[in-house]
């Protein structure tokens, strides 16, 4: 007994000895690229696709480079195909596992972006928390520009998104594109001045982008996102002509659908809070009249952003709010029933009340003396 016992224990521990090999698939961190950011343009029916990469010590960065990256570009007739040529132009292995962003050009988004999420959902290496923008110009061009500060323009376009509060990533793009009764936004990125910068919002009805918001009507978005404002300030004239900011600490939205005669409308809610960071007139701040004048302009510039906005995307059927979803939520029989195949034409002549409460709790010092 206590012979076979030990032929058993010896069997054994020389099968797993066979086990313990090294991994087949194994590669040198000298033979990937990480792709950081994949950029892609479109010309006569062919895509022209850009990867960026970081370039690594192994690979000699030579001493006071100003760019710590370099792309690989090339065409064809699909995405893939652009990509498959890009992998036969270098020695190393595309790996798009840690991609931060992808961007899009606008002509591109205008006609159908449709073919190009159809790639990034299908890719298994691409994560659906890559932040999609739309560019202004050429995606290359983009990618091409670094940043003053050094670095990679991948990692500036994402924070300078991220931090403005317009950062979208494409499991929010394509949770809104197919969600009931929403249209989804994607943030711009363009090249003013040499320098890279984010802060207008291509607008898009289902697949299609329509047009790309003003300044106001971006602020409009940043007040109906949660918590999208805090930590920025707002400049406005106060009753006198000249300006106060006033920095956000602050911020909440609700939207309440009501069905009155069998026709949808909506109150909007936004309630804010903040303190004043800037005047450039002498105030007498423990005067609560003056605060509570400040307080309404304040509240007047907000509800005149949000509703420009408004305006813009109803008066073309556009539903950026998720009007429709919330209906669809909580009215759904009568979503499904009377609205939802109307929802298009109703969007023009819906009804939305926007109320807005902000409040200043702190008005910081001021150095302004008051004459004698």
């Amino acid at each position: 007994m206590k012979r076979s016992f030990y032929f058993l224990f010896s069997v054994l521990a020389f099968s797993s000895t066979l086990t313990l090999t090294g991994c087949t698939d194994q590669r040198e961190i000298n033979d990937v690229a990480l792709v950081l950011a994949t950029g892609i343009d479109k010309s006569n029916d062919e895509f022209k696709v850009t990867v960026q990469i970081p370039i690594t010590v192994g690979q000699g960065v030579e001493e006071g480079k100003k760019k710590a990256y370099y792309l690989e570009s090339n065409t064809g007739r699909s995405i893939q195909e652009a990509l498959q040529k890009i992998q036969h132009q270098t020695s190393h292995i595309l790996r798009f596992s840690h991609q931060q962003i992808i961007i899009i050009h606008e002509e591109i988004a205008k006609k159908n972006i449709s073919e190009v999420l159809d790639f990034v959902n299908r890719d298994r290496e691409t994560r659906l928390t890559t932040y999609i923008y739309i560019s202004k110009k050429k995606s290359f061009d983009i990618l091409n520009t670094p940043p003053n500060s050094g670095g990679v323009s991948a990692e500036a376009v994402k924070g300078i998104g991220r931090l403005m509060g317009l950062g979208i990533t494409t499991r929010e793009f394509l949770g809104n594109l197919y969600k009931e009764g929403t249209d989804p936004i994607a943030p711009i990125v363009d090249i003013e001045k040499g320098k890279l910068e984010v802060n207008r919002i291509a607008i898009f009805k289902k697949d299609k982008m329509k047009f790309i918001s003003n300044d106001t009507q971006s602020l409009g978005i940043l007040w109906m996102k949660h918590k999208a404002m805090v930590g920025k300030s707002i400049t406005f004239p106060s009753n006198n002509g000249k300006f106060v900011s006033v920095s956000v600490s602050g911020q909440k939205f609700k939207i309440k659908p009501v069905v009155t005669s069998n026709t949808p409308e909506f109150h909007i809610k936004i309630s804010g809070k903040g303190f004043i960071s800037e005047s450039v007139e002498a105030f007498n701040m423990e005067d609560t009249k003056i605060i509570k004048q400040i307080e309404s302009t304040l509240e007047s510039t907000i509800k005149q952003q949000v509703q420009d906005l408004l305006k813009s995307t109803l008066e073309n059927s556009i539903d950026t709010f998720s009007l429709g979803h919330y209906l669809y939520v909580y009215k759904n029989v009568q979503w499904e029933n009377e609205w939802k195949d109307q929802w298009d034409q109703m969007l023009p002549n819906i009804k939305i009340d926007v109320d807005v409460n902000f409040v200043i709790e702190n008005t910081g010092l001021s150095i302004h003396t008051s004459k004698q």
